[in-house]
């Protein structure tokens, strides 16, 4: 069952990047952490699965996250596109700035 969460977030957060650099953006990192909640009766499916999304850039704004993480839920991430049709998933998106080296 963890594999499933590894191929989720690494879709899901790979799919973002990918799209946000296809915006132009710069990407310096991206971290997805994810937490399931699953049925306490054979089978024990997931109930809930919770990404938190954290995508380190420079010049990305909110609106571009929202909008590239909008369209890798609906058609670039397969998983996520499978796992939707019966699990509840909820992400939470959070953009941060790298630090900007001293010189």
């Amino acid at each position: 069952m963890e594999m499933i969460l590894v191929a989720l977030g690494t879709c899901t957060g790979s799919g973002v990047a990918l799209l946000l650099r296809k915006l132009g953006r710069s990407v310096a990192s991206v971290r997805a952490t994810l937490t399931a909640d699953r049925s306490d009766t054979h089978p024990t499916v997931f109930n809930r699965i919770t990404i938190a999304l954290e995508i380190a850039s420079s010049d990305t704004t909110e609106q571009d996250l929202e909008s590239c993480l909008a369209k890798a839920e609906a058609t670039l991430c397969p998983v996520y596109v499978m796992l939707a049709k019966s699990v509840e998933i909820e992400v939470r998106p959070t953009l941060v700035r790298p630090p900007v080296p001293t010189t």
